[in-house]
């Protein structure tokens, strides 16, 4: 998990406490929200991994996707499968931002305050009727 975690800080509710074993991510909903680190910044600030707080010198977005990136070589070369949970700290809100035309905006009960983008790649490349037993012939 590499991002944003708007799930809970504390036991039991933190990603790495929910299966997650690879956890790169600020406190709280975002940077200096009351569960992060004290004075934390988006700019050469702390961030929390696997039970760590290391110093980056980087901006956040740029550690977040970092660690995924290491994480998919590790992992990948082991050629097993793997999941990986990302957000950016993306806090760009309005009428004028992208959402796909979808019905609402950030924060809001519709689609287009709550969906999050999801990419899947098919190791061996099947149709999705061979993954979906109900689209079977």
């Amino acid at each position: 998990m590499f991002g944003k975690w708007h799930l809970g800080d504390n036991d039991p509710y933190r990603p790495e406490d929910r299966g997650f074993t690879e956890v790169y991510r600020h406190g709280g909903g975002g940077v200096c929200q009351t569960p992060d680190l004290w004075d934390n910044a988006y700019f050469d600030g702390h961030s929390f991994h696997n039970g760590e707080i290391p110093e980056a010198k980087v901006f956040y977005t740029d550690v977040f996707f970092e660690g995924g990136n290491n994480f998919i070589k590790k992992t990948g070369a082991k050629k097993k499968p793997f999941f990986i949970f990302t957000t950016d700290n993306g806090i760009a809100t309005g009428a004028s931002v992208f959402n796909a035309g979808m019905r609402g905006q950030k924060g809001s009960e519709y689609d287009g305050g709550h969906r999050v983008p999801f990419f899947h790649r098919q190791a061996n490349d099947r149709e999705i009727s061979q993954m979906n037993p109900a689209k079977r012939e």
